[in-house]
């Protein structure tokens, strides 16, 4: 669904939302690999 989903939301974006949805998902990536890492931490103390 999320596939079917974000096919149709690039397929009507612009350039621009597109560049903007990537910057998105890239600071989300970003953000959950610092909680990752965070939460191992904190397990292995």
């Amino acid at each position: 669904m999320f596939d079917d989903l974000k096919t149709e939301v690039l397929e009507f974006a612009t350039d621009e939302e597109i560049k903007d949805i990537e910057i998105s998902l890239a600071k989300m990536n970003s953000d959950v690999q610092d909680l990752e890492e965070r939460f191992t931490t904190f397990l292995h103390k």
